[in-house]
């Protein structure tokens, strides 16, 4: 079984590979001390900051921490002001996505849709190939 670290570093790793894949600029900080994993250059004097994550595929939608907890935040330390866009790692489906802050509304879980839910809705629903980095999956 992987550590949580070990499956953090896997997951920046590929979602770093993604991005650079899909064009995009990123640079790394230096030092330990961020909120944000990358930042990326959009080239028009915008930058934004990425925190990365490692999703978990449950009924049909990839789920992630839009905090980081630990026992002395076990409700989480919201990235809300901190971070710009999040860059999701889903090792089930091999797949990178990249979703602004601001298209998420969820202080503790986000989860972008990969099935259909099995309620019928289709109304509200974040689906996951819409941010994903690779437009397929495996």
């Amino acid at each position: 079984m992987m550590s949580p670290s070990a499956k953090g570093a896997r997951s920046e790793a590929t979602i770093l590979a993604a991005l650079v894949a899909a064009g995009k600029t990123v640079l790394v900080p230096w030092g330990g001390h961020h909120r944000y994993d990358f930042v990326l250059d959009e080239g028009d004097g915008r930058f934004l900051r990425v925190q990365c994550k490692t999703a978990v595929l449950r009924h049909g939608a990839l789920c992630f921490r839009t905090a980081s907890a630990d026992r002395r935040r076990p409700m989480g330390d919201p990235y809300i002001g901190q971070v710009d866009a999040f860059a999701v790692y889903s090792p089930e489906l091999d797949a990178s996505f990249l979703i602004p802050i601001e298209e998420l509304r969820a202080r503790q879980v986000a989860a972008l849709r990969v099935r259909a839910p099995a309620s019928s809705q289709k109304a509200g629903i974040r689906w996951a190939e819409r941010y994903a980095l690779r437009r397929h999956f495996k």
